[in-house]
């Protein structure tokens, strides 16, 4: 790559430096991915020692790096051929554009890790989503947030001691308290859904010194450390920072779930838990999965309320943890017993699954449903029609015969599916082209997905750089006040 000088990373001094063995590094951990890590590291619009920074990188032979020249963010003007398993931002810089967030969203989308590290935690001032993505934002100067008034974030240095707040993750497994000389950052905004593994109790420092979470895809791990030489040859900090690149490239850890091979089914559910899957429900931080509403039993995923006094507006969607484009979803699904106090009319035997989705970072807390396009799961009634299979659009159009249809909710031609016995529902989503088929046959057809404008969340998506046309995105199931089941869900990528 023309516009980047190679820098021959040797990361793992930081494990020989601490005497670690490849078990402390989380290689006991489930499948961790096999090659070395290639990460580009962004740097400018801050000084530094280029010189030590350099050879602060040496060490061993499972990181290679390369260092951008120029501007830090045309790094994404074109992502055709980006070969990094890992982005590590050490950059301070706000002029990113709109093209440079969608491929960094997409980058993200599609797992590749990211480290944002000391000052890039000021990077992208005026985008809101960074603060989402880095799970933290130093404030260069005074704003507001949901009016309230937030002060300058502030800077100190000082002998700083660094206690690890979680010695299983793999990150810091092995690590020991360390002292540390370093600047301190102060008076941050954290977002709730970040993991702190190492704080620190000076006054001059935010408690929160590391932290991991997930952005879309990706693996993400803030570090608030490492100012200048003093701080890079510190054993602590380099075990730390090495680490932190190790496991957002997947490297250790649990594997983060992997593309799979296009033409083959894959289960996306295990029949025994909930790995690989996140929840989130209206009021509650992501993660908190309230009143147990999806567990599994008997090998069966369910959507439960035996512990809700009453609905009460709680809306929730199960989000698979890597979105995706292309492909073909099949699950089998049932509804059961009666529906919770609460529930609205319209919810009684209702469900969905939401594709083409934003992320369950980038949700509201209060928010409703994601930005998505539903395939709505039905029951029958009694008596009298009711079709499954329907197309509804929270945040979403999408064109038929040629035509943009904005209303809410679109019936298929299914037939009509009562009592308790399993249903068959598939979705194949290839290029523009959405089709829904129920017990083998196709019932709904529609092209051209698309971001609704006139939608609160749909139009700050798009603030944020996300493209109006929708070709991909997050996969989550419902919960709206009926118990339900699923047996089985599987996906197939397809061709492009």
């Amino acid at each position: 790559m023309h516009k980047t000088t190679a820098i021959a990373v040797l990361l793992a001094l930081a494990a020989s430096v601490a005497g670690l063995t490849s078990a402390d590094l989380g290689a006991a951990e489930a499948e961790p991915k096999a090659g070395p890590v290639r990460v580009v590291i962004l740097v400018g619009g801050h000084g530094y020692d280029q010189k030590s920074f350099e050879k602060a990188w040496g060490g061993h032979d499972d990181i290679r790096c390369e260092v951008w020249k120029g501007q830090p963010y045309t790094v994404f003007d074109d992502i055709a051929k980006f070969k990094y398993d890992a982005i590590l931002m050490y950059n301070l810089s706000s002029g990113i554009t709109d093209k440079q967030k969608a491929n960094f969203l997409k980058l993200l989308e599609k797992g590749t890790g990211l480290v944002v590290w000391h000052h890039a935690l000021a990077n992208c001032q005026n985008w809101p989503e960074f603060e989402k993505i880095a799970g933290c934002k130093f404030w260069m100067r005074a704003g507001k947030r949901g009016g309230k008034e937030i002060g300058r974030s502030g800077t100190g240095h000082a002998l700083l001691k660094m206690h690890v707040a979680d010695t299983k993750h793999p990150i810091t497994k092995g690590l020991k308290d360390f002292e540390i000389q370093d600047e301190t950052y102060n008076k941050q905004t954290f977002t709730k859904d970040i993991h702190v593994l190492l704080t620190c109790d000076h006054p001059k420092s935010d408690k929160a010194i590391a932290w991991v979470h997930t952005y879309g895809g990706a693996r993400v791990f803030g570090y608030q450390g490492g100012h200048d030489a003093k701080a890079w040859t510190n054993p602590g900090h380099r075990q730390l920072l090495g680490n932190g690149i190790r496991w957002v490239a997947g490297r250790i850890g649990a594997k983060a779930a992997a593309t799979p091979a296009k033409g083959k089914w894959i289960q996306l559910f295990n029949g025994k838990d909930l790995t690989g899957w996140k929840v989130k429900i209206t009021g509650h931080k992501l993660g908190d999965n309230f009143g147990n509403t999806f567990r599994v039993v008997d090998g069966v995923l369910k959507v439960s309320y035996d512990k809700y006094e009453k609905f009460g507006g709680k809306f929730g969607h199960l989000f698979y943890e890597k979105p995706f484009s292309n492909y073909r979803l099949r699950a089998e699904y049932r509804f059961t017993g009666e529906q919770v106090k609460g529930g609205a009319g319209w919810a009684w035997r209702n469900s969905g699954f939401m594709i083409h989705g934003q992320s369950p970072e980038s949700m509201r807390k209060d928010q409703n449903f994601p930005v998505s396009i539903e395939v709505q799961l039905l029951g029958g009634r009694e008596k009298g029609k009711r079709p499954t299979g329907n197309l509804c659009t929270p945040g979403t159009n999408v064109v038929m015969d040629g035509k943009l249809i904005t209303r809410h909710v679109i019936n298929s031609s299914s037939d009509t599916c009562r009592g308790d016995r399993w249903v068959t529902v598939e979705v194949e989503a290839r290029g523009n082209t959405i089709k829904h088929i129920v017990e083998g046959k196709t019932v709904l057809v529609y092209t051209d997905p698309q971001l609704d404008e006139r939608d609160r969340d749909a139009k700050a998506m798009m603030a944020a750089g996300a493209k109006k046309m929708l070709t991909g995105g997050s996969i989550s199931l419902q919960s709206e006040s009926h118990p339900l089941e699923f047996r089985k869900i599987e996906l197939m990528v397809l061709e492009d």
